[in-house]
């Protein structure tokens, strides 16, 4: 139910934001503003068919904690 209704509005994203930015062929905000959409057709996507989607804050505080020397606990 979730795919349907994040593909309608969707629909309706494409047509008022999408369409005046191909007309105006403004490329690099036209590709950006699709992928951030395809990003979240496929999180849509996976969390409808009960997919875990794994989570970034223990990568992120990995990364964190080699920066800047500290320990996690």
């Amino acid at each position: 139910m979730m795919i349907i209704s994040v593909v309608l509005i969707g629909l309706f994203l494409i047509l008022v934001d999408l369409v005046p930015l191909c007309k105006r062929k403004d490329w690099k905000t036209f590709f950006v503003y699709s992928f951030i959409f395809a990003v979240i057709l496929l999180l849509a996507v996976l969390s409808d068919y009960d997919i875990e989607i794994p989570n970034p804050t223990k990568f992120t505080e990995k990364i964190v904690s080699f920066i800047f020397g500290v320990k996690s606990y």
